[in-house]
């Protein structure tokens, strides 16, 4: 199966480009690596910085396929996330009343958004290939590119996907091996959320219990 699937959603893509500039203009990304970091729209403290890996620390080789869910628990414990990915759910100081209408109507449809943020990859960038779940939990995201180039990508072991900034909506599932790279000249930001499609959205992502952890 794969990872990656279009939604039958759509954004208002200029909507949501205001308001990330309003908010790129006035708070400093925060940054896990030279190359990634961003701004949390939902968070477990409220802050827009809360929600984030400890910078230095990586999923590649701590976060494995066959993995204990004790031992899950004890990584997420000095990762930087150590609560229920569903705890992060409070608006921070930069979600403005579209990005709330947004994660409302996303709430309405079954999908449950949570650790809702705004993704910035430098351009000449790159992600190692991990995977934020071992294979036994339920981990899914949506993404919304707000800018890109056509040499940014999302990439499977069998397969890419370019996600396009036209207001399209994708679901990634993150509990597989994958990686993103941005080998473009300009940032790409996404709009990223975690969800738990519980009314059958999606075909192929939807949620199937919370399991021993979500």
């Amino acid at each position: 199966m794969s990872l990656w699937e279009k939604a039958s959603l759509q954004v208002d893509l200029d909507s949501l480009r205001a308001d990330f500039n309003s908010i790129r203009n006035r708070f400093p990304p925060h940054m896990v690596s030279r190359g990634y970091g961003g701004w949390s729209v939902t968070s477990s403290t409220g802050s827009y910085t809360d929600g984030w890996l400890i910078p230095g620390v990586t999923l590649v080789d701590n976060v494995k396929p066959d993995m204990s869910v004790e031992d899950y628990q004890k990584f997420q414990k000095v990762s930087g996330l150590p609560k229920r990915v569903i705890e992060y759910n409070k608006p921070t100081e930069i979600c403005t009343p579209g990005l709330l209408k947004l994660i409302d109507s996303w709430k309405e449809l079954g999908l449950n958004p949570c650790r809702v943020r705004f993704g910035v990859m430098k351009p000449k960038w790159a992600v190692e290939w991990h995977q934020d779940a071992p294979d036994s939990i339920y981990s899914v995201r949506l993404h919304v590119a707000i800018e890109t180039s056509p040499e940014a990508v999302l990439e499977s072991k069998t397969e890419k996907v370019h996600i396009p900034a036209d207001g399209s909506v994708w679901f990634l599932q993150v509990n597989r091996p994958h990686r993103a790279s941005n080998p473009g000249l300009t940032e790409r930001v996404h709009l990223i959320a975690n969800i738990f499609d519980t009314k059958e959205v999606s075909l192929n992502h939807r949620f199937t219990g919370w399991g021993s952890r979500a």
